[in-house]
């Protein structure tokens, strides 16, 4: 069964801020106001629910910032000798499985957080770790960012 995208048939109003949307599969909708993203959302979530929640009032809370909302974020690494750049840290590209986008910003999660996952993965690059590769080689896989209320750390 394919995925149904929420945001289908609406049409763009805003501009994205991040230079990788349309290309990385990381975010769908930053074409979108928020507000109208919120109200598709609210809808999809209805016409999932039926008649469980016909008579609720079901209500959308949206985060204060529509940028930096993720407190956890998994970026792929990969080693690949065919595609440039050959070592690659970052999400899997739109309809793309096989290909990650080389990230060198991320508006997913906040911005401290990219950047100290970024200067670790150029860490493990220089030091020629065992990136993972196709051949389903490689120890390092993911690297993972999370952060926590008022401070910033990795796991």
């Amino acid at each position: 069964m394919a995925k149904k995208n929420i945001f289908e048939g609406i049409q763009p109003d805003a501009v994205p801020r991040c230079p990788y949307f349309g290309i990385c599969g990381g975010c769908s909708a930053q074409d979108i106001s928020y507000e109208r993203q919120l109200v598709a959302k609210l809808s999809f979530v209805k016409k999932q629910l039926g008649e469980l929640v016909e008579n609720l009032d079901l209500q959308i809370t949206g985060a204060p910032d529509p940028y930096e909302y993720r407190t956890r974020m998994d970026y792929v690494t990969v080693e690949d000798p065919i595609k440039e750049p050959n070592i690659r840290m970052g999400l899997r590209k739109k309809g793309h499985f096989n290909h990650v986008v080389d990230l060198h910003e991320c508006h997913l999660i906040k911005l401290e957080t990219f950047q100290k996952i970024r200067q670790i993965f150029e860490s493990i690059s220089e030091q020629k770790y065992d990136l993972y590769r196709r051949t389903r080689a490689g120890c390092v896989t993911w690297l993972c960012g999370r952060t926590v209320i008022a401070t910033c750390c990795l796991w």
